[in-house]
């Protein structure tokens, strides 16, 4: 196995959702754990053995100063999840609001960015290290009304695959990319999928162990789920008409029952 209990693994959004269970699991398996968040876990949520620190990840400062307490409390942090993510109202383009459309890209692109920088150079020199880069299905084909976070989670990928490339004779550094379907949590709990036979909403607590068993293996690449996620970049390679029949029969222009995405009025 990959993973030790001498590892310190930093959770970046892991107060809730996904990220919590991430942070349950893997202080189940010894680890030592940091969690950086804007917000405070709910006691539903508090791990007792996890260190809690608050920060925004869009603020160097702040971000640095919590890599130093991990550094002087844990150690070098090894196992780095880039989970932290928002989602503004959903919108058409001509309606969203550009503070909105700021506030999505610094957390879910800079802050990653960031983060991700700070605790390289200590993965480098221990030359120990994964990276996880929480993205979406959305990073492939984003519904109508989502157009700045889904161009976020998009960039999140290009974020992956340009350190995979940087690292890619380093042995000792691994990536990878999960991108799942509707999780089970709070951002997205205000629309339906289309088709739960197709597309069935993903159990945070179920994702959450996958990743950290392909982290325990050290595992590197991608982890899609659900299985429908695999044939959407098929959707990039069809003739247009093609993919434009196929967004209309999945439905996933009109899942949020507020959209106006066709009143341009």
């Amino acid at each position: 196995m990959w993973l030790k209990k001498t590892d310190v693994v930093c959770i970046t959004g892991g107060a809730s959702g996904l990220g919590a269970e991430l942070a349950r699991e893997f202080s189940s398996r010894g680890c030592a754990v940091a969690v950086i968040d804007i917000i405070r876990p709910a006691l539903a949520d508090l791990v007792p053995t996890v260190r809690y620190l608050s920060a925004d990840v869009r603020d160097l400062d702040a971000m640095t100063a919590c890599a130093g307490t991990i550094a002087d409390e844990l150690g070098t942090v090894t196992v780095l999840i880039n989970n932290a993510a928002v989602r503004r109202p959903w919108t058409p383009i001509l309606y969203e609001d550009v503070a909105d459309m700021q506030c999505v890209l610094d957390v879910n692109l800079m802050g990653v960015l960031l983060t991700t920088k700070l605790f390289l150079t200590g993965m480098t020199l221990r030359e120990r290290g994964t990276i996880v880069f929480v993205s979406s299905a959305l990073s492939m084909q984003s519904p109508a009304g989502l157009a700045t976070y889904g161009a976020s989670k998009a960039g999140l990928v290009g974020i992956y695959e340009s350190i995979t490339g940087e690292f890619s004779a380093n042995e000792h550094i691994k990536t990878l990319l999960v991108c799942p379907g509707q999780l089970d949590t709070e951002m997205f709990g205000d629309i339906t999928t289309p088709s739960r036979l197709i597309a069935p909403v993903v159990n945070k607590t179920a994702l959450a162990k996958r990743i950290v068993l392909r982290v325990e293996k050290g595992g590197e690449g991608f982890l899609y789920t659900p299985f429908y996620v695999h044939f959407l970049p098929v959707m990039r390679i069809v003739p247009y008409t093609i993919s434009r029949r196929l967004r209309k029969l999945s439905g996933m222009d009109d899942v949020h029952p507020g959209q106006r995405t066709r009143d341009y009025t």
